[in-house]
């Protein structure tokens, strides 16, 4: 389930990372328009989960009325977004260690991910979590609040808990890099990947979160010393489709002459595995170590199969560059960065309105889309010394 949670994900400016020659020449317009695209379902599964039945005890704003559709598209969007962006952060993570070498690597991390994390998670966080109290009608005043209670039974870090564990791996890769020299100046070569080889990544990250989930439901937020806040059952799989990305760089994937995943194989891969871990999870069945099992193969099926679904798609459909697309690949980061601040209070004051659910989630996710999205292009990304971050 989401938190009480560049995207960034890479958190870089669209192609800033794309360095080696010549194949790196060749824009990837379509994994810019796609990270783009899964900040918005982003936006939309957090407007949903107000109205989602059995909604966690700590989300921000809980409306009385739910829906069970509603909470179907929850479940969904849960599964493979934050995977996919991770997977695109490492696929031009290595690109930019390589052009600008460690110590430069991790100063523009720290500008572009450690100061908008330390502001989100000190000041942001608590601003948007102070709904949870302040909708049920127990809110102290917002100072004492702010002081005392967030950083106790109240702590979390909204969505800008990506920031961190982001800024962590790319420090460890940054780390692994300037150690071990074998590591180094890896070059580009088209390689396809074999069958053998992804199905053993999904065996991997099943293996997990079934190991994981085994220890703490999967649906378990913890922290570490309030830094780093994760969920133990997906924490192998950040790392392993950050991995992924950069060996999917390395080996020439999506490039010229690479790897183009096959839309007729992996959609209807992606609806089958979706079919059934939403079915499962819909169900009510309760069991051991044997439903998690079956709950953790279809929930990674998932993640792998709509990661190469959605760039198969994207590659295939959405791989022009345009102005609207420039503009919102341009303020996704932003979008990211924004959306809690505009869609929470909205929600809040949506609860009086009443009008039918499906209306007001399209409301709201619309309307905060559009009002992160010119927030960002007004300010975040055109003034001096912000542009630099976002």
């Amino acid at each position: 389930m989401t938190t009480p949670t560049d995207i960034p994900v890479q958190l870089r400016r669209p192609g800033e990372a794309s360095t080696s020659p010549p194949a790196a020449a060749t824009r990837l317009h379509f994994l810019d328009h796609l990270r783009a695209v899964i900040i918005l379902l982003v936006i939309l599964l957090h407007a949903s989960m107000t109205y989602m039945a059995y909604p966690p005890e700590w989300w921000y704003v809980i409306e009385p009325r739910n829906s069970l559709a509603l909470t179907g598209l929850v479940l969904l969007l849960d599964v493979p977004n934050m995977q996919i962006l991770f997977f695109i952060a490492g696929f031009f993570a290595y690109g930019s260690l390589e052009k600008y070498g460690p110590a430069r690597f991790l100063r523009q991390k720290a500008l572009r991910l450690g100061l908008p994390w330390l502001v989100g998670v000190v000041f942001l966080a608590p601003l948007v979590t102070y709904l949870i109290p302040y909708s049920r009608g127990i809110a102290p005043p917002y100072l004492q609040f702010w002081a005392v209670d967030f950083w106790g039974t109240y702590y979390q870090q909204s969505v800008y808990w990506f920031l961190g564990m982001l800024l962590l791996l790319f420090a460890v890769l940054a780390a692994f890099y300037h150690g071990e020299p074998s590591l180094q100046a890896i070059p580009r070569r088209a390689q396809m990947p074999d069958g053998k080889f992804l199905a053993k990544f999904w065996a991997f990250m099943t293996l997990w979160y079934v190991v994981a989930g085994a220890v703490a439901p999967p649906d378990t937020w913890l922290n570490a010393l309030r830094v780093i806040v994760y969920q133990p059952a997906r924490l192998g799989l950040y790392v392993g489709y950050f991995v992924l990305g950069i060996i999917a760089d390395r080996r020439g994937w999506f490039r010229a002459g690479g790897y183009r995943p096959d839309l007729e194989f992996w959609g209807p891969a992606a609806f089958m595995s979706a079919a059934g871990y939403v079915g499962l999870r819909l169900s009510g069945i309760e069991g051991g170590i044997v439903l998690l099992a079956v709950e953790a193969m279809l929930f990674n099926a998932l993640c792998l199969s709509a990661l190469m679904a959605g760039v198969a798609l994207f590659q295939a459909r959405v791989n022009r560059p345009t102005r609207v697309w420039a503009s919102l690949d341009r303020n996704a980061y932003a979008i990211y960065y924004l959306h809690p601040l505009v869609l929470y209070p909205a929600t809040y004051l949506a609860l009086s309105v009443g009008a039918p659910i499906l209306v007001e989630v399209v409301v709201l996710t619309a309307f905060t889309a559009l009002a992160s999205w010119a927030l960002g292009a007004l300010f975040l990304t055109r003034l001096p010394g912000l542009r630099r971050v976002f």
